[in-house]
């Protein structure tokens, strides 16, 4: 059975930075490589294709990443991505959700 999870720190993204957004795949628990490549395709919170089924990068045994560009970046935003891949022969999609955050406003 496939599972799957957000990469560390990449469901917050900070604005106007590079957007890395990431997932990590599992079969059976264990983390594993899809047969052949992965592509992301991320739309925003108001259903605008912002990355359409571009490859992914592999990082590490079942760990993918893609930037989505400064941008991308440029305004706080919801994202939705959908990466696919082919995992135990099945064409499977994860679908992840990142937030494009603003900086923190500090006051004593």
């Amino acid at each position: 059975m496939i599972g799957y999870q957000l990469a560390q720190g990449t469901g917050h993204i900070p604005k106007d930075t590079r957007g890395r957004i990431a997932v990590k795949a599992f079969v059976d628990g264990t983390l594993t490589d899809a047969a052949g490549s992965v592509t992301v395709t991320v739309t925003d919170e108001g259903g605008t294709t912002i990355i359409n089924a571009q490859t992914a990068t592999k990082d590490s045994t079942g760990l993918y990443y893609y930037d989505i560009g400064i941008a991308n970046t440029a305004d706080v935003n919801k994202l939705y991505a959908v990466w696919t891949g082919t995992w135990e022969t099945v064409s499977q999609k994860l679908r992840t959700t990142h937030e494009v955050i603003g900086f923190p406003i500090f006051s004593e």
